[in-house]
């Protein structure tokens, strides 16, 4: 038996000593792998191959080397934000004036919110915090141009990164597809 737990320990600290590696490689080593990957691979291994990033990622995420351990990790895989639309009386969506979603000057950017979006994923994270936030920001927004607001939606609007430099620059673009909108709050209905 303990050797058997000295083998799992062992395998765990290898996956954790190459995920970090792999999160912490330089650019121009990925563009190397990548380029072999591409030309030196049949497509299908190639495309096989390349899904590895992403498995890397979960297993990262799994045991906390993503947020646990952002300082020393790469950047997140997808840029996102959560866009709080009122409903005044007259039926108008409005958008809130909200840090993330109004324009700032450098010293707000900056200094005053450059935690914003770390607060507001926690705060947005479970339905019951959801609705604090929501009674939140209603108390702080009551009304638009004097048109009282009745109700809040929450979307989480994301677009995913591509998992390597190399293919950032193939394509032009560091994201892989569009931009993505979810309702989070109200939870959408589920049809019966």
């Amino acid at each position: 038996m303990a050797t058997v737990g000295k083998i799992a320990i062992s395998i765990f600290i290898l996956m954790h000593l190459v995920v970090w590696g792999w999160r912490h490689s330089p650019a121009w080593s990925d563009r190397i792998y990548w380029n072999r990957v591409d030309h030196s691979l049949p497509a299908t291994t190639a495309e096989e191959l390349k899904r590895l990033p992403f498995y890397l990622n979960w297993y990262a995420h799994k045991v906390g080397m993503d947020n646990r351990w952002e300082m020393y990790s790469s950047v997140w895989r997808s840029d996102w934000t959560i866009i709080a639309i009122g409903i005044d009386a007259d039926g108008q969506r409005v958008l809130l004036p909200e840090p993330l979603q109004s324009p700032r000057t450098w010293f707000q950017h900056q200094i005053v919110d450059f935690r914003e979006a770390k607060y507001q994923i926690h705060l947005t994270r479970w339905p019951s915090e959801q609705q604090g936030y929501v009674n939140y920001l209603l108390r702080r927004y009551p009304s638009h141009n004097g048109v009282a607001i009745k109700s809040i939606i929450l979307e989480l609007r994301w677009r995913p990164y591509v998992e390597s430099t190399y293919e950032a620059q193939r394509t032009g673009s560091h994201f892989a597809g569009p931009e993505y909108t979810a309702q989070i709050y109200p939870p959408p209905e589920v049809p019966k």
